[in-house]
C-alpha cells in the first residue's frame, strides 16, 4: 500500500516584467497537473533529475524541494516555469531522503545548484 501524505498549494506569483504579483486563484488545470507530477516525484526515494517539463506548456521548469532543519516535518516545494511566468509553491508532509535541508538561520536561496 502506498504511503499516505498530503500535498497542497501554498501560493503562486506571476512575473510581468516589472516584478511579480500574487495570484489569488490559479487555474485548476495547472494545480492538478503540478500536484500529480509532484506526487509522483515524492513517492520515489531516487532523487529526480535536473530537467523537468512544465505540464502546461511543455517548456523547462525548475523545481526545488527543501525543508527547514528547524521544521523537519514540512517540505516546501517551489515550481518555476519561465515560459508561463508562474511560480507555484506547495507544502507536503512527505520529506524524501533527497530533499535539501536548509536552516532558518542561514537565510533562504531558491534553486541553489551548488554541490555541498
Amino acid at each position: 500500500m502506498p504511503e499516505e501524505f498530503y500535498i497542497h498549494d501554498a501560493g503562486a506569483f506571476q512575473w510581468d516584467g516589472l516584478g511579480s504579483r500574487l495570484l489569488r486563484e490559479l487555474p485548476r488545470e495547472r494545480l492538478d497537473a503540478l500536484t500529480l507530477y509532484l506526487r509522483q516525484l515524492l513517492q520515489t526515494n531516487t532523487k529526480p533529475g535536473e530537467h523537468h517539463r512544465c505540464p502546461i506548456c511543455g517548456q523547462e521548469m525548475q523545481l526545488s524541494f527543501e525543508y527547514y532543519i528547524e521544521i523537519p516535518k514540512e517540505l516546501d516545494i517551489t515550481t518555476a516555469c519561465s515560459q508561463c511566468n508562474v511560480n507555484v509553491y506547495f507544502k507536503s508532509n512527505r520529506i524524501p531522503p533527497w530533499a535539501q535541508a536548509v536552516s532558518l538561520l542561514d537565510g533562504h536561496i531558491f534553486f541553489d545548484r551548488s554541490t555541498k
